[in-house]
């Protein structure tokens, strides 16, 4: 009788008290293992709570199944990581020359985003065609949250060129920031094009010798701030200056041994090609004598010559177009899209001539003695010289993508939210301080 019973699951209640003095109360079901000659616990019921010193039971909460477990976290957690040191020297750019609210306060904030946005990627990637913006601003925060895909950048071109207003509202925007009598530079580039349906283009002169069709960029740039001010287009078999040629046949002889000493002239069949011979130009350079400067603003003659000489820095803002804000090509199929798309690459144009010149303007005081005993230091004058000689050794491009490196970690949950940054050297401390830049955590 008693093996029988023995065999019989068998339920009882068990209170077990814990190290702070409240005890937990099970319900076991156990049954006599006649093998290994003990009770087996079959399953373990919580039911209630003692606390300590007292002898209410108290309902406990009852245990998350394993399938819940970790569900909790995914949902109330939200986190983010993005490459924010570069964009924050961009964004600082943008607020600090006027550029970003030259674009907010002329059309409605969605079209601006856009702009803005492209253009901070023309200027971030070293002028990469657009294709690449696809990916590329998973990482980085741009003003359009809502991302930026062929279709819209494209309408964003037709649209822009078809707005006369805004782009006219710009310049004279870029005009007021310059202040006071400006002294403007002119000049005009070449872009070739594949394209047929642009009307603008045309067989004409060019340096690249690329054989396409081509549309002439025209640009205006302020001497004194290096910056842009306004462009436009025009068809590319148009000349800079609008004059009768001279035939190199109807020179006299004299005249032609002199112009053969310092221009290479080739023909081909009833095609001529002509360059200059650089090296007996510039040895006639050093005999040239006297030239007299036209002006009917400045009355200081070195004044005036030194705003002059000034000019030969238009040819670097056409290269600027050109390499930082993928101004190679026209990559579009008709008039207003192409001028919608040159006014985006103008915008990035504008942002990296003013980066640009802070940086000139940087370097000159670092390691200059100014007075002032912190700044005087032999240790702060050692580090800015060590910046200096690590800013002239890079191009624009190459001091934003070092800064590409810095990341922003969010984390948000229910009850709080972090956010962090990677650290960074002393060097870059002082150059994004000396810029301006602060980052926002």
């Amino acid at each position: 009788m008693s093996e029988v019973e023995s065999t019989n699951i068998k339920t009882r209640i068990v209170r077990n008290t814990q190290k702070n003095g409240d005890i937990y109360v099970f319900e076991r079901q156990t049954i006599y293992d006649q093998d290994k000659k003990y009770n087996r616990v079959l399953s373990s019921k919580l039911l209630h709570k003692i606390p300590k010193d007292s002898e209410t039971p108290v309902p406990t909460r009852p245990k998350k199944p394993d399938s819940a477990k970790g569900s909790n976290i995914s949902k109330n957690v939200t986190a983010s990581r993005d490459q924010i040191g570069m964009m924050e020297i961009i964004d600082h750019i943008g607020t600090v020359s006027g550029i970003d609210e030259g674009i907010y306060s002329n059309t409605d904030i969605g079209t601006a985003q856009k702009i803005i946005s492209i253009a901070r990627y023309f200027l971030a990637s070293n002028g990469q065609t657009l294709p690449g913006i696809l990916t590329w601003q998973f990482n980085h925060p741009l003003p359009y949250e809502d991302g930026i895909s062929e279709g819209i950048y494209h309408d964003l071109f037709v649209q822009v060129g078809r707005d006369e207003s805004l782009q006219q509202s710009f310049f004279a925007n870029r005009c007021a920031s310059i202040g006071g009598r400006a002294v403007l530079g002119y000049d005009s580039t070449n872009i070739s094009t594949y394209s047929e349906n642009q009307i603008e283009a045309r067989y004409g002169f060019t340096k690249d010798e690329v054989g396409l069709k081509t549309i002439k960029l025209l640009t205006l740039y302020s001497i004194e701030t290096r910056q842009p001010i306004a462009f436009t287009k025009q068809p590319g078999n148009l000349p800079d200056n609008v004059e009768k040629g001279i035939n190199l046949e109807d020179l006299t002889k004299t005249i032609h041994d002199k112009v053969k000493k310092y221009l290479y002239i080739k023909r081909w069949g009833n095609k001529i090609h002509v360059s200059y011979n650089e090296a007996a130009c510039k040895e006639a350079k050093k005999y040239f004598g006297y030239f007299a400067l036209v002006s009917n603003c400045e009355k200081d003659p070195f004044e005036c010559l030194r705003k002059y000489r000034k000019r030969a820095t238009i040819e670097s803002f056409f290269e600027s177009m050109k390499q930082r804000a993928d101004g190679t090509r026209v990559r579009v199929w008709d008039s207003n899209t192409l001028r919608g798309r040159l006014f985006v690459q103008f915008v990035a144009l504008c942002y990296y001539e003013h980066l640009s010149n802070d940086i000139r303007n940087i370097k000159d005081a670092l390691g200059v003695l100014n007075g002032d005993p912190g700044h005087d230091s032999a240790a702060n004058i050692k580090l800015e010289k060590k910046l200096k000689a690590w800013l002239d050794s890079l191009p624009i491009y190459l001091v934003l993508q070092w800064f590409d490196t810095i990341e922003g970690v969010k984390v948000s949950y229910k009850l709080s939210a972090k956010r962090w940054t990677t650290e960074i050297t002393t060097r870059d401390r002082m150059f994004l301080d000396k810029l301006g830049v602060a980052l926002p955590y």
